[in-house]
């Protein structure tokens, strides 16, 4: 419980406060980790997979050999590769339009899947048989499809295979693709009015189980505490079943069976594309130095990124013009600042009393990081400037006295330091004046991280410990402010509990921690009295 209470307080409030440093470095590490060099082998498992949910299985079968890319080597395992060829049986049936077509898939059935039906595994042939009666009785009626199931069986195998070819290659799914998989699922699971739909598309509908039977001896039976696979069930959103099944594949590796059943989740990759875009033109990330990274070898494979790179370079786009202000004002040239924002949206800044405050105040700490001798320029602009702009608007006073408050204490020898944080500051007051609000990604994970905070506190989800990809990527994402505030100590009347006696009251009752710490409490802590309450 004290796991779940510090996770919930690592993402509460992340919306309205996030540490931007820390995502700009985890949306330049998901970029190069999608769109440069090293992304070939996750890009050719997930061409498999759309081969296959689109029903060409050859196309898939080809990214999976070395024709297109693969290593050939899953397909050295006869299980997966009758169950390809079984699909692509189906599949030809069920384009089928007339005797010669029916006839080349029957050919296609003996030549090729019979003589695997006999040797891939023990229910193979069955399977077979299976596949073969349903294609002759099918026939070419209204029905064929629903007969065939050829629609129904693509999801689950397009994600083993695409996991088959990931584990192959050992690629890596970025952290912030595996953090958003894992908070869309509980967005489309715990529907919630503060976290809008807008979000959804970024998900398309969520694979089946996947797995396929573990030949390990003695896998199939093997049990793991429920310490285990509750945090893995509500993590990815499955039944205990597929949690302990996942598990189970995995030889009991919690992290890669989380990853495994998180995949199942398939993104809409050209709208991560555009988010990704989008946030790097906002935060000025193109004219920044990377170090082992080029967003021009990135636009290579993303055309959105191309299309906003190329705009950024060019000094066409509006967002440049504002990213240059900001940029001007945070190192205290306020009239470069506001020549270049008159240039590009005329009127503004004399319209915009609070952007025309922060372009000034940042003048004036400026003025005073220059020395002494630059202290009474600083005073004028105080008693000038800044009293003026708070006439036309009082709800600038507390940022004044904030203002002034920096200048007594220059003069009494503590100094300024540039804390890093202007040049944010200014982007924020600009597009507070455009009517902009913050980059769509910033804004989607705030919500999301906010919504998975909740569900933390109210004991809906179980803690998130367990998966440290998970932990550290929403940690990191969490702004110095929430980091230093009091991360609480548990509820007295769930300290008083063991956390195997909530555990196993959950497991039985198929509920919610919540509702079992609350059965509990009425019981003082009984779990024969809890059990005798529920089933008698």
């Amino acid at each position: 419980r004290n796991a779940g209470a510090s996770m919930a307080t690592v993402t509460r409030n992340a919306g309205a406060s996030m540490d931007l440093e820390a995502l700009d470095a985890l949306v330049v590490r998901t970029a190069r980790e999608l769109y440069c060099k090293g992304s070939h082998s996750r890009t050719v498992s997930e061409r498999a997979r759309e081969s296959v949910l689109s029903g060409d299985v050859l196309s898939a079968l080809r990214w999976a050999e070395h024709e297109k890319g693969g290593s050939g080597a899953v397909l050295e395992d006869k299980r997966l590769l009758f169950k390809l060829k079984k699909q692509h049986f189906l599949e030809l049936a069920l384009a089928a339009d007339g005797t010669e077509d029916l006839e080349l898939a029957l050919r296609y059935c003996r030549e090729d899947l019979a003589p695997l039906a006999l040797e891939a595994y023990p229910e193979a042939y069955d399977e077979f048989k299976s596949a073969m009666f349903a294609v002759v009785s099918a026939g070419y009626g209204l029905d064929k499809a629903e007969k065939l199931g050829a629609a129904e069986g693509r999801p689950s195998l397009a994600a083993a295979l695409s996991l088959a070819m990931r584990k192959e290659t050992g690629a890596r799914e970025p952290d912030l693709l595996l953090l958003l998989r894992h908070l869309l699922l509980l967005r489309a699971k715990f529907a919630n009015d503060d976290v809008g739909d807008e979000h959804l598309p970024l998900a398309e509908p969520t694979d089946g189980a996947f797995l396929l039977p573990v030949e390990t001896p003695g896998a199939s039976s093997q049990v793991f505490p429920e310490s285990v696979v509750l945090p893995l069930r509500d993590a990815a959103c499955v039944t205990s079943r597929e949690a302990t099944e996942a598990l189970r594949h995995f030889g009991g590796d919690v992290e890669s069976a989380l990853e495994s059943e998180l995949l199942r989740v398939r993104l809409n990759e050209e709208e991560i594309g555009e988010l990704i875009a989008e946030y790097a033109t906002r935060r000025g990330l193109f004219s920044r130095d990377q170090s082992e990274f080029s967003w021009a070898e990135a636009a290579e494979g993303c055309p959105a990124i191309a299309s906003a790179l190329a705009s950024w370079e060019d000094g066409t786009g509006r967002e440049r013009a504002a990213r240059d202000a900001a940029e001007a004002a945070a190192a205290g040239r306020s009239k470069e600042a506001e020549a270049v924002l008159d240039c590009a949206f005329p009127g503004l800044v004399a319209r915009s009393p609070r952007l025309a405050f922060e372009i000034k105040r940042r003048e004036l700490l400026g003025l005073m990081r220059g020395g002494k001798q630059q202290l009474q320029e600083a005073l004028d602009i105080a008693r000038g400037d800044l009293t003026d702009l708070v006439d036309r608007d009082p709800g600038l006073l507390s940022n004044l006295k904030r203002t002034m408050a920096s200048l007594v204490f220059y003069n009494k020898g503590a100094g300024v330091s540039d804390d890093g944080e202007g040049e944010v500051e200014v982007a924020r007051a600009i597009a507070e004046a455009l009517g902009v609000g913050p980059p769509r990604l910033q804004s989607v994970l705030g919500d999301l991280l906010e919504l998975q905070a909740k569900l933390l506190e109210a004991d809906e989800i179980l803690c998130l410990d367990k998966f440290e990809r998970l932990v550290s990527t929403a940690a990191s994402l969490r702004s110095k402010e929430a980091a230093e505030g009091d991360e609480g100590e548990p509820p007295e009347e769930v300290q008083r509990f063991e956390e195997c006696t909530i555990l196993t009251l959950m497991e039985f009752m198929s509920s919610t921690r919540a509702r079992a710490i609350e059965l509990l409490c009425q019981h003082d802590g009984n779990l024969e009295q809890c059990l005798e309450t529920v089933f008698v």
